[in-house]
């Protein structure tokens, strides 16, 4: 999608390849958390300021660059689906532009997760297997707050970028 060559990886010999999966192996800091957090950011821009903390808390994180696709929207509500099934409550930490579009997209990407999360089967079956009629009772029940729901907070950033109000929306 960007500028990015690509290309099969290679490596010398067994030994290598033994060495960077090794490099790579890592234990779920949040398999056990009851809350699973995503952050995502409006520009690819500013993917640097979030890269290191989302890294050093093992938080996956995302460049929506602008309006996020309904293909990784859906891919994003498959996720949490399964975040979902596993007892977690899915957290996205939105981090926007304070302008009318900037704010207009935490709105969105909660409407649109929100009818891919509440449309899925498994999700319906769940909440049948548990006497529920519909899965919005089942999720309130079991996470509270009546699940879903959205925080906004338009308070100055001045950490993510000098001079620039940014809005962060949490969607637990």
């Amino acid at each position: 999608r960007t500028r990015t060559l690509r290309s099969l990886v290679h490596w010398n010999n067994p030994a290598e390849i033994i060495s960077t999966s090794a490099r790579q192996y890592g234990n779920d800091l949040w398999r056990t958390q009851r809350h699973r957090p995503e952050v995502w950011i409006e520009k690819d821009a500013l993917v640097g300021v979030i890269e290191g903390v989302s890294n050093s808390n093992d938080v996956p994180y995302f460049s929506c660059r602008g309006y996020t696709s309904q293909s990784e929207l859906w891919r994003a509500g498959q996720r949490m689906v399964g975040h979902l099934l596993r007892g977690q409550i899915p957290v996205v930490i939105h981090l926007g532009d304070h302008d009318p579009s900037g704010i207009d997209m935490s709105r969105d990407i909660f409407d649109r997760l929100h009818t891919f999360i509440m449309s899925d089967q498994e999700i319906w079956e769940r909440s049948r297997e548990q006497g529920y009629d519909n899965p919005y009772r089942w999720a309130e029940t079991t996470f509270g707050l009546g699940w879903p729901h959205a925080f906004r907070s338009e308070e100055h950033t001045s950490e993510l970028q000098s001079h620039v109000r940014i809005s962060y929306a949490v969607f637990c």
